[in-house]
């Protein structure tokens, strides 16, 4: 397998959306628009910033997400664990970091299911 973005809905009914990426391969980035691992579901659509949503993973070793480069995430050694932010009226980032790509990386063999949401400026 590949990382890949498994789902991706333009704009909601409130200017939002959500998208969906699963990485197995490390590192991994995700970008707020672009080609590949991509906020951006169109060529048309210009995301504006995007959160962490929720996060599960499986990891021999240890897991860590970032944003712009700052860790915002750190699962432990074999490890597997669910978490929900979005439910819980949490989030992992600062203001500032809503713009930042998001790292994924692995220090050996894992899986991780990202699910963000964003805001598009159309």
């Amino acid at each position: 397998m590949a990382n890949a973005v498994t789902f991706n809905q333009n704009k909601g009914s409130r200017g939002a959306g959500v998208f969906v990426v699963r990485c197995d391969t490390s590192p991994a980035t995700i970008l707020l628009n672009g080609a590949g691992l991509s906020a951006n579901a169109t060529a048309d659509e210009v995301v504006v910033d995007m959160s962490i949503a929720e996060i599960q993973w499986q990891t021999d070793g240890t897991l860590v997400v970032d944003r712009g480069g700052i860790d915002v995430f750190k699962a432990g050694a074999g490890s597997t664990g669910h978490m929900d932010f979005a439910s819980n009226q949490m989030r992992l980032e600062e203001d500032g970091d809503l713009v930042g790509d998001i790292g994924v990386t692995f220090s050996t063999t894992g899986f991780a299911v990202i699910k963000v949401h964003k805001r598009s400026g159309v």
